[in-house]
């Protein structure tokens, strides 16, 4: 297993220090030694000089080196010190396969039977026991120190969690193969939806799952037939890697994987199913790379199966590397149209009430990229927020918006309530309350002109700090809209304790509302806690007609689809509100020339 390359190694000083040290006492020792003294001593004395120059080899051996090593060192300086004889360091004692005789001298880990043992030339004189029980004392010191410092490296090496690798470890055994010109396989593992597993029924169950996936990781690579280990990178992302391996063998475990999650795993509250997306990128020995950099492939592949709904894997490839480095170039153009302000805009898209009245829009953000033209939201905001410029963007638009909103007042034209989208970026910054309130002064904006529009998902982010930043802008005239509703972890009973003024109903409920019962229940559950609340509702992507009149039927206050109007720019929403203030508003979208405001409501409910 690839384990081994984490081989549990380190530094002999501790057994350097004692052994010098020891030769400090015995030519200590021969320094105060009369001229009389016996013979054998001075003859230890010159043995201590030459050992003191063999510590010398024995601790540049000893920086980084392993027990063998260290061990291997104390018996060739034994050999020096008697010639024609060979020592070693062994278990037990005996005879060589050719019969030759080993006989112990020193005791070096008396709990496994180890000992200096010697193996002498005829004739040769038995060793100085002092010298003996010196080489074996420094044995001992490199082999305690080894118990600790594998002890050590074990609660280092390893999640305290789920008893894989750690990040530096795992990434180290990465470096390790590479260095080696092997060729290699990453895996990058995210377990779908763990927060949400987190939020609803807390970190000791998301720990449960945590552990059982790493269990089904290390089961599944380890059967693989591939020198391979696993490692936590932090959170619920893991790390795969596997030596040897080529794209199609790399791919046939990642569905191993994807099919080890179908079993339920037990969180000691319930049992649950998850699942998991992977990244996978492949290397063939010899290629230039590094851990570092195999670890943003592999996330650019994961990338790419979030967006395309999870539960699945992608391998980094030739067309994926393309993707990645046009990603790149976006991101760094975006990067400088949000520093020079230049490219980024908004577009307006008009609201109507029950009566058909406009009252108001909402701004969506738009780019304009140098060189190329118009960019989808759907292709660049998901950049923005991957490379967190999102926030940094929705200041830019929100500015342009606000000198719109002034500009049409300045005009004595009224846009009536203008909603801005704010991502969780940007409502998490320090200065987001004294920005939004710097402009609506700077513009004089007056209130009740103003809505801050954000998703339920980025309020539940850090909902206390978000209530509290949302209430003060409400308490100086900012209406708070909640948008996507229904789609997030939130419930129903937040609006009651949340500073909202508007809850927009998600698109995804809106666009069969007039065709599943189970939309149109949801739907019109909204609609009634939050009319009984005082909160107005907003119904987005009305489309058709039937649509529009079960959400009239239902009590519905706003409507914005393309039914109604598509987004127009700031001079074309100009003219729209000049056209129509204080009369109804005449449809802008597909539906021109069809009357959408009939008298005889149907009153049937949506379909089955």
């Amino acid at each position: 297993m690839i384990y081994g390359f984490v081989a549990l190694s380190f530094l002999a000083l501790a057994a350097a220090a004692f052994f010098l040290r020891s030769v400090r006492v015995l030519k200590q020792d021969a320094a105060h030694a009369t001229p009389a003294a016996d013979p054998s001593v001075q003859q230890h004395v010159i043995r201590s000089d030459v050992r003191f120059e063999e510590m010398q080899v024995l601790q540049k051996i000893a920086d980084g080196a392993t027990v063998p090593a260290v061990l291997e060192a104390c018996t060739a300086m034994l050999e020096k010190q008697f010639p024609g004889d060979t020592f070693r360091v062994a278990q037990g004692a005996g005879y060589d396969d050719d019969g030759a005789e080993w006989t112990p001298l020193a005791v070096v880990d008396k709990r496994n039977d180890w000992s200096i043992q010697r193996l002498a030339r005829p004739g040769s004189e038995a060793p100085s026991p002092e010298i003996v029980s010196l080489a074996a004392s420094v044995a001992r010191v490199a082999i305690s120190f080894h118990h600790r410092t594998a002890q050590q490296r074990i609660q280092t090496d390893h999640d305290p969690l789920t008893t894989v690798l750690t990040r530096g470890a795992v990434l180290g055994v990465l470096e390790r193969l590479i260095e080696l010109d092997e060729s290699v396989g990453v895996i990058y593992v995210d377990v779908d939806e763990f927060k949400e597993i987190n939020d609803t029924l807390g970190h000791d169950a998301g720990d449960h799952v945590l552990v059982a996936i790493a269990d089904r990781l290390t089961a599944v690579v380890s059967g693989s037939g591939f020198d391979a280990c696993v490692g936590r990178l932090g959170g619920d992302e893991f790390i795969c890697v596997l030596a040897g391996m080529i794209p199609d063998d790399l791919e046939a475990v990642a569905a191993e994987l994807v099919d080890a999650m179908t079993e339920p795993i037990d969180t000691g509250i319930q049992r649950l199913t998850t699942s998991l997306s992977l990244g996978l990128v492949a290397i063939e020995s010899h290629e230039v790379t590094t851990a570092v950099d195999l670890l943003k492939d592999a996330d650019a592949a994961l990338y790419e199966v979030k967006r395309a709904g999870r539960n699945g894997y992608r391998l980094y490839d030739d067309e994926l590397r393309a993707l990645t480095d046009e990603r790149n170039r976006l991101e760094r153009d975006l990067a400088q149209s949000i520093s020079s302000g230049r490219g980024i805009h908004a577009e307006l898209q008009p609201q109507f009430n029950r009566d058909l009245k406009l009252v108001g829009f909402e701004a969506l953000g738009r780019w304009e990229r140098p060189g190329v033209g118009p960019v989808g939201a759907d292709q660049f905001i998901p950049v923005a927020v991957e490379r967190g410029l999102v926030g940094a963007f929705d200041r830019v638009v929100f500015d342009h918006v606000t000198g719109v909103i002034s500009s049409s007042a300045a005009d004595d034209v009224s846009l009536g309530l203008v909603s801005i989208n704010v991502s969780a970026e940007r409502l998490a910054m320090p200065s987001f309350v004294e920005d939004v309130l710097g402009a609506m002064h700077r513009e004089r904006i007056p209130q009740g002109r103003l809505a801050i529009e954000i998703t339920e998902s980025s309020l539940i982010e850090n909902i206390d700090m978000h209530a509290k930043r949302l209430a003060e802008l409400r308490s100086r005239g900012v209406r708070v809209a909640i948008d996507d509703f229904g789609t997030g972890y939130s419930s129903l009973s937040y609006l009651r304790s949340l500073p909202v003024d508007i809850v927009k109903l998600d698109k995804e409920f809106v666009k069969d509302i007039d065709t599943s019962a189970e939309s149109a229940a949801i739907a019109e559950a909204v609609v009634t806690l939050a009319r009984a609340l005082g909160i107005m509702t907003v119904a987005e992507g009305v489309e058709r007609k039937s649509q529009l009149q079960v959400l009239r039927n239902m009590g519905c206050d706003i409507f914005q689809g393309f039914l109604l109007g598509r987004p127009l720019k700031t001079t074309s929403a100009h003219g729209l509100a000049r056209k129509a203030d204080g009369k109804p508003a005449e449809p802008t979208g597909a539906m021109a020339d069809a009357s959408l405001l009939d008298d005889d409501v149907d009153d049937t409910p949506a379909a089955a």
